[in-house]
Parts: C-alpha cells; sequence; structure tokens
C-alpha cells in the first residue's frame, strides 16, 4: 500500500499522468506534493517535467530555475530527453549555462 503522504509517489503519479497527457491529474498530484514538502528540489524538478509536458514552457523554465537555485544538477536537467524541446531556445540554453561550472 502506497502512503498517502508519500511525496515521491505523488512526483511519479504526476509525471505518469503528465505523460498520458493528463496535465489537470498531473498538475494536482504535483501540487500536493509541493504542498507537503516545497523545498525538495526532486519535486521541483519533476514540477517543471509536467509543467513542460503541459506546454507550459515558461513555467517549466521557472520552476526548473528555481530547482538549480537549490541546488539540483545542472546536467540532469540538460541531459533530460522531457527538455528536449526546450534545448534550442535561449532561454533554455541561458539557464543551463548560468549554472554549469566551466571545465577545467
Amino acid at each position: 500500500q502506497v502512503n498517502p503522504q508519500s511525496t515521491e509517489a505523488m512526483s511519479d503519479l504526476a509525471v505518469y499522468y503528465a505523460d498520458k497527457g493528463e496535465q489537470a491529474r498531473a498538475m494536482e498530484f504535483i501540487h500536493r506534493a509541493r504542498g507537503i514538502d516545497s523545498k525538495d528540489v526532486e519535486l521541483m524538478f519533476a514540477q517543471a517535467t509536467v509543467e513542460n509536458h503541459g506546454n507550459k514552457s515558461a513555467d517549466a523554465l521557472k520552476t526548473l530555475r528555481e530547482a538549480l537555485n537549490k541546488g539540483y544538477p545542472v546536467t540532469e536537467v540538460e541531459s533530460n530527453p522531457d527538455f528536449d524541446n526546450l534545448k534550442d531556445r535561449p532561454e533554455f540554453q541561458a539557464l543551463i549555462a548560468q549554472y554549469k561550472k566551466p571545465a577545467r
């Protein structure tokens, strides 16, 4: 049985429903999870994924910035195929560049 307070389960369900095109259901689960733990960077990333699947790219970029500000790894954002549709956008490129550490 799943713990009804499990933010991880809610996050997984949110991404699942977003993948299926059920945006309202996806947003319901991610907002519930974020309501329990608003500081969890994994939940922020999941929210950005849900927003992006729902064609809310401006919201997704804003949420990605929030996650990166809190320490989410930029390499995970950059390499995640869920954001392929944003990779050619100047806003996404600037966001990645801002948080990417220069190679040594």
